[in-house]
């Protein structure tokens, strides 16, 4: 089973289209000496920033995999970004300790129940989209990832929740 979040941030195209107008008014301006130079910084800074986001969200995309490996199935995160991609995240679903909505207080919810937890974002969206964390036992740690699934592969990871719990 395989899930691609689309990415449907509006506001963050915003964002950086503001970015790259802050760009050319600083670079068009008739200013001179140190305000000039002033500008150019601001400039630079926009225009590194607004890349940076739209590299990281409209050229990067995630694929949530679930592989059946001989009666146990594998979750895995594959990265894409342009022609080239990877698998940045790999953990066996019986390592599954819940699922939780992601939430004004859900990272801080996790922080206080699993005291040395750490966070990966495999999220597509920023202002939008269900996200979900997934907590996984990794050895003497927990580890939460979260992600934006659909309907379907929700469900099925529950399914692997409540058969582990059995």
């Amino acid at each position: 089973m395989k899930y691609t979040p689309k990415f449907k941030d509006k506001k963050l195209r915003f964002i950086y289209a503001a970015l790259f107008i802050i760009t050319a008014v600083c670079l068009l301006s008739p200013a001179s000496g140190i305000v000039a130079t002033v500008f150019s910084s601001v400039a630079l800074i926009s225009v590194i920033s607004a890349s940076f986001l739209f590299i990281k969200y409209e050229v990067t995309f995630f694929t949530y995999i679930l592989i059946d490996r001989n009666s146990t199935v594998d979750f895995y995160v594959e990265k894409r970004s342009g022609k080239r991609g990877a698998y940045v995240c790999y953990y066996p679903t019986s390592d599954i300790k819940e699922i939780v909505k992601a939430g004004k207080d859900a990272k801080a919810s996790l922080e206080d129940r699993y005291k040395n937890i750490y966070f990966y974002n495999y999220a597509k969206n920023v202002f939008t989209g269900e996200k979900y964390y997934i907590v996984f036992e990794n050895q003497n740690r927990f580890d939460a990832v979260q992600i934006e699934p659909d309907e379907a592969f929700l469900n099925f990871l529950n399914s692997k929740l409540i058969s582990n719990e059995e």
